[in-house]
């Protein structure tokens, strides 16, 4: 994909969401007014609304798009632009140098090697760890860990299932904890190629 198609898009949805829509997804799924002001709930609204449009939205919006000057989320704009650009060497390194250099989770570095194409089974280990026992870490990451990575569902009852379980019941083979990222689309943007139109 190219990266000035993925800046634009990033830019498109960051400005056409604007920054109440956390909010507004907090209310509409019913969280309290105290849950409401959690400093996450913005950026965890938007990039799950952003993941109905395409896995590819939340990582074109935090390669490209205007985020604060975190260093998590310096970590991740470079693993997501190494990811949109899977041959670029440089992209690569740098990806590699913000790992080593990153102070926090050992989560983090994994993952972003992760998105960026360039993990290894040391990295793969504790991320298959993590989906598999979410309460190794604390709310809200435990969370996201459980409902989204690993995919648990939770019913109107408050009973809480797991995909595995699932699988059981139905006789199918579970779903692995962590797949490879799947290969981007290559889309010839080039205004110089010829179009051809074919009229039924």
């Amino acid at each position: 994909m190219a990266p000035a198609l993925l800046r634009d898009f990033g830019g498109d949805v960051v400005r056409d969401f604007g920054p109440d829509f956390g909010i507004d997804f907090g209310r509409d799924f019913g969280l309290s007014e105290s849950m409401l002001g959690a400093p996450w709930l913005p950026t965890f609204a938007f990039l799950e609304a952003g993941s109905a449009l395409g896995r590819a939205a939340p990582r074109a919006v935090l390669a490209y798009g205007k985020i604060p000057k975190r260093p998590l989320l310096a970590l991740f704009r470079v693993a997501c632009r190494a990811s949109f650009e899977p041959g670029d060497v440089s992209l690569r390194a740098a990806v590699a140098g913000a790992c080593d250099t990153f102070h926090g989770d050992v989560l983090w570095p994994a993952l972003a090697r992760h998105i960026a194409r360039i993990s290894t089974t040391e990295d793969r280990v504790p991320l298959e760890d993590l989906a598999r026992h979410p309460e190794k870490r604390e709310p809200p990451l435990s969370w996201g860990l459980q409902y989204h990575v690993r995919g648990d569902l939770v019913f109107d009852d408050g009973s809480v299932v797991t995909l595995d379980d699932l699988c059981a019941r139905a006789g199918l083979v579970p779903q692995p904890l962590l797949e490879a990222m799947p290969d981007e689309l290559d889309i010839c943007l080039d205004d110089t190629s010829p179009r051809t139109t074919s009229i039924s």
